[in-house]
């Protein structure tokens, strides 16, 4: 697979492998045997906005922590704060299951850890 060079925060470049993810049925199916799917209806919606996103499409770490950011949005926008911070407790699970390179699902995993680092300092 190919890899996409990115700006660090030191601002030299740094190669980011990219992964080619799975349709959406496989990534629903890996999701269900991992008990991921079926927990309740608000996750379930969340997972399948990720699943739907980034299905068949080429992505870097920071892309799939950018597209479950945007899935949670989307599907809790109107749930209190709390509701979507529960759901940031699958996003390592839900990567590591849906990956298929876990070089990229632990570059996900690093640059989510990275931004509620830096929110929290934000506080």
């Amino acid at each position: 697979m190919a890899e996409a060079t990115t700006e660090s925060n030191s601002g030299k470049g740094k190669q980011d492998k990219v992964a080619k993810m799975p349709d959406v049925q496989q990534m629903e199916q890996k999701l269900t045997e991992v008990g991921l799917l079926g927990i309740s209806e608000q996750s379930d919606r969340v997972f399948k906005r990720f699943a739907s996103s980034v299905a068949g499409s080429e992505k870097v770490g920071a892309g799939l922590a950018m597209a479950w950011e945007l899935a949670n949005y989307d599907e809790l926008k109107d749930y209190p704060p709390q509701v979507q911070a529960l759901m940031s407790m699958y996003f390592n699970k839900t990567v590591d299951t849906v990956t298929p390179d876990p070089e990229v699902a632990q570059q996900a995993k690093q640059f989510m850890a990275e931004v509620r680092n830096e929110a929290k300092k934000g506080r």
